[in-house]
């Protein structure tokens, strides 16, 4: 991502920026673990970005334990998977709240999505699927929507059928109708079109509904579909779409659907290819859905589905899994097209490997590099780092640009059987301008006894920092102090101060270089080798500057160097040095 080549960066209210680009691999620790508390929990199973809970101002992180257990009664009698999920701080991780199921076996939490503001109190709540639930047909699924503002349930949808996994998948802060309010979807991906129970041919079956009400307001079920444009002996194909909700994305109302079990028939010729999956794409306000169906046998598309906006102009683009293709499976980013079942035309592929495979997981959205557009970023649960001389299933999460399909940054998990990337986010969760991942980790070891955690990294690696360095030269009333107010960040205005030792009036220099230095000067050492400096009156106390450091992702990792001169009459030779500072900028 970071050529090796010198250029020049004019910015940093009239600095101008000698940058030398870094191309080494850096260590990247995640800026908050959220962690399990109980064996077997599978912690982290699923994760989202939800809408702000606490009044922070920023968003908040959603984490499902789908495989939580509770205790009833004393002594205590024990009831499995009953399922958790707990909302945290997008910025410093404290919990907020969280809600438990109630029945064994429920799996309460499989799926959690931000439902946007349903109860109209301007705080966004949030969707939690149960697929195992049970009501009056038997573990038909289900899907809670509770209050963001006061955890209160507002709301349950139950599932049309037994054993149809309702709520397995849901996405929600939608507008599927075009009518400007909160919506959401729910899959059901072993719905059985033809019988009433599921769990047999499994086509399965997409709900959307609408956010004020609940009412529903369109079904989408798999089954037996003819592909357009239908011309016998060239396009004559059926599809027979299974699994459809297995996966959802959404954006901008667009709603895309994977059916991974699907299978494809050459009507002319009689032939079927067996799992190639399938991928629908629905446009809002009831538009022509686009549908994808690959011609390759176990390619399983739409394992995992999300859209997001890669090519600027037009509808937003989908991404979808395809864990079957290849030695290691693939991730496309493609643009939908209506009049042709095979044209979807690619923007990008992104290959896996033998170890690290893709496919299952993945998710589009947030501009990660800053180039105005989303990115991709894909889990791998099942990456051992080339076992068996690495970690078997430890797991990896990379992120990469979803127009190019070039690399941007990657963390792997610790331990064995971590499962780092079972689920991602892209997410913004803080002040920063940069996007965050979340990645759940169901096997992580706390105190080794795998209680699983949410990790959160920066989608780029791009920390901020300051320290000094060498000896300063003391003036009438000690030594200059030379300051950042705050880690110097790109993108916004910062703060430096120069303290002034004389007590009146005078003029200060800053000398700003890209290497430090040890030059004797004035009784004191000139610490930085400089290619700017600047001359500035300071008043009687400090010289402080706003600087906004360049949105300029190539500064990463990049070191700079910056020290003060004050003239100062009470000096041994009339002037009076800071010491330095190394900064980089960061997010």
């Amino acid at each position: 991502m970071f050529p090796s080549r010198l250029h020049l960066v004019r910015s940093l209210s009239g600095f101008a920026l000698l940058t030398l680009l870094a191309t080494a691999a850096r260590t990247q620790a995640p800026e908050l673990t959220l962690s399990g508390s109980l064996f077997g929990d599978s912690f982290g199973e699923c994760v989202a970005e939800v809408g702000d809970m606490n009044g922070d101002g920023y968003r908040d992180i959603a984490v499902g334990s789908p495989h939580a257990d509770t205790v009833v009664g004393f002594p205590g009698t024990l009831n499995p998977d009953v399922g958790r999920v707990s909302v945290f701080s997008g910025v410093t991780g404290e919990y907020i709240r969280g809600w438990s199921g109630s029945h064994a076996g429920a799996l309460f939490g499989a799926a959690v999505a931000d439902a946007g503001r349903i109860d109209n109190d301007n705080v966004p709540d949030i969707l939690i699927g149960i697929p195992k639930a049970s009501n009056v047909l038997g573990q038909e699924g289900s899907v809670r929507i509770y209050s963001g503002a006061t955890g209160a349930l507002i709301r349950t949808h139950w599932g049309p059928q037994r054993f149809s996994r309702f709520g397995a998948s849901i996405v929600g802060d939608a507008d599927f109708d075009a009518e400007f309010r909160d919506d959401y979807a729910i899959g059901a991906p072993w719905f059985d079109v033809d019988d009433n129970v599921g769990g047999s041919n499994e086509e399965g079956a997409v709900f959307t509904f609408g956010g004020q009400d609940g009412d529903p307001i369109t079904q989408h079920y798999g089954g037996p579909t003819l592909l357009p444009p239908n011309v016998p002996g060239i396009q004559n194909f059926e599809v027979d779409v299974r699994q459809l909700g297995t996966s959802l994305g959404e954006h901008l109302g667009h709603l895309a659907i994977g059916a991974p079990g699907s299978d494809l028939t050459d009507l002319d010729t009689a032939s079927t290819t067996l799992d190639t999956g399938y991928v629908l794409v629905v446009q809002p306000g009831g538009g022509a859905p686009a549908s994808h169906a690959p011609m390759n046998a176990g390619a399983r598309a739409g394992a995992a589905v999300d859209m997001g906006w890669v090519v600027p102009g037009g509808d937003p683009e989908v991404a979808f899994g395809e864990p079957g293709t290849g030695v290691g499976g693939r991730v496309v980013v493609a643009q939908p097209a209506t009049e042709f079942p095979f044209a979807w035309s690619p923007v990008s592929v992104v290959d896996g490997t033998a170890d690290v495979p893709f496919g299952e997981v993945l998710a589009l959205g947030l501009d990660a590099d800053i180039d105005g557009l989303d990115d991709l970023v894909l889990g791998s649960p099942d990456s051992s780092l080339a076992s068996p001389f690495g970690i078997p299933s430890a797991g990896a999460v990379r992120v990469h640009a979803a127009a190019t399909g070039a690399y941007i940054n990657g963390f792997n998990g610790g331990s064995p059987f971590d499962r780092l990337g079972t689920s991602v986010a892209l997410a913004r969760v803080g002040p920063s301008l940069l996007g965050r991942v979340i990645a759940g980790a169901p096997g992580f070891d706390a105190a080794a006894n795998d209680v699983g955690a949410a990790l959160v990294f920066p989608a780029i690696e791009c920390a901020a920092g300051v320290s000094t360095y060498g000896t300063g030269l003391a003036g009438t009333f000690g030594t200059p102090l030379l300051s950042f107010a705050f880690a110097p960040s790109m993108g916004v205005q910062n703060s430096v101060a120069l303290s002034n030792t004389s007590g009146a009036p005078t003029t200060a220099w800053l000398f700003l270089g890209v290497a430090p230095a040890s030059l004797p000067i004035k009784g004191g050492t000139l610490l930085v080798s400089p290619f700017k400096i600047i001359s500035a009156p300071m008043n009687s106390s400090a010289l402080v500057l706003h600087p906004t450091l360049p949105l300029d992702l190539s500064l990463c990792g990049v070191s700079f160097y910056l020290q003060g001169l004050v003239i100062d009459p009470g000096a041994p030779l009339g002037v009076a040095f800071s010491k330095a500072l190394q900064f980089q900028p960061g997010f």
